[in-house]
């Protein structure tokens, strides 16, 4: 089956209920991506094509400024866990943790009740097993960075209702 929704052009579907796009070009990756939406409904168009427009526009300046500061703090409570072991990599200071990130070239969307969420699993050096994965509410805020683990925000991720949803970066450790 395919669906044409505005902004993503013609969706196939690949397995289960998801859609996924020809690859588009994502100004903050650097290169084109898929988008794969879980759970399509077409009268959903409208907010997800702009949800994806305000993605697509993200420069990599605006990922790396909103979400550097956690990135780094994501880092550090690992270097401070496994720091000693051969082969962790020691990561000089802020401005360099992004040379040990690789991005994805794959965006997942979801929707809950009331918002599109755009997650991107990327490869980080520091954590190899679960990665580095970034989160996005309605394609321009940044609401979660941590590990790949299918969760949209911290609150879902801990599994605990006082964590406000604004808070981007929660320790594991």
């Amino acid at each position: 089956m395919t669906r044409t929704v505005p902004g993503l052009g013609t969706l196939a579907n690949e397995e289960f209920d998801w859609l996924v796009s020809e690859p588009l070009e994502v100004q903050a990756l650097g290169s084109p991506c898929r988008f794969t939406i879980d759970g399509f409904d077409p009268s959903w168009s409208p907010r997800l094509a702009a949800s994806v427009e305000r993605f697509r526009s993200l420069s990599n300046e605006d990922l790396r400024r909103q979400a550097g500061d956690h990135v780094w703090a994501y880092y550090r409570d690992f270097a401070e866990r496994y720091g000693s072991e051969p082969g962790f990599p020691a990561i000089p200071g802020i401005e360099a943790v992004w040379d040990f990130v690789t991005l994805g070239n794959q965006v997942w969307v979801q929707r809950d009740e009331a918002h599109w969420y755009l997650s991107i699993e990327n490869e980080c050096a520091w954590e190899p097993e679960h990665g580095l994965n970034l989160v996005f509410k309605d394609g321009g805020q940044l609401v979660r960075v941590g590990q790949v683990d299918g969760h949209l925000t911290n609150r879902s991720a801990f599994a605990d209702d006082s964590i406000p949803d604004e808070t981007v970066y929660v320790s594991l450790f």
